[in-house]
């Protein structure tokens, strides 16, 4: 079994350009991990348990993880608390949208990388085949 975390911290910070992600704290880039991990899993409905199909992570299921980490790692650090809708200066006024990350995991689009990857959930049926003797 492959065991988890299947990435490290450092993986997602040699893959990233995002300077949130990069000076993000190790413990909460572990977290981030676990729900990418977990986003993964649930995704594919494969926990990627079995020894003899997967005695390694694949190398597509480690790049869908480290996207997916990024992603949680950059929404997080860059996602502000409370977002203001205008303000005033004098002259000078701006407005700023309380809907500027709207981004959601599913928009990544990591399909291509865990579609070989992916396990039907079963019906819950019995299904039960009949032939002549």
């Amino acid at each position: 079994m492959a065991n988890r975390p299947w990435i490290t911290p450092q993986d997602v910070k040699d893959y990233t350009e995002h300077k949130a992600v990069l000076n993000r704290a190790e413990t909460k880039l572990k977290f981030d991990i676990a729900r990418a991990e977990r986003y993964i899993i649930e995704r594919t409905n494969n926990d990627f348990s079995d020894d003899l199909i997967y005695p390694v992570i694949p190398d597509e299921i480690k790049m869908a993880t480290i996207l997916v980490t990024e992603f949680y790692a950059n929404m997080a650090a860059n996602n502000p608390i409370e977002a203001k809708k205008s303000e005033t200066f004098d002259d000078y006024s701006y407005t700023v949208s309380d809907k500027v990350y709207e981004m959601s995991v599913d928009d990544l689009d990591i399909s291509y990388l865990i579609n070989d990857y992916i396990i039907e959930a079963p019906i819950n049926k019995t299904i039960v085949r009949m032939r002549k003797l």
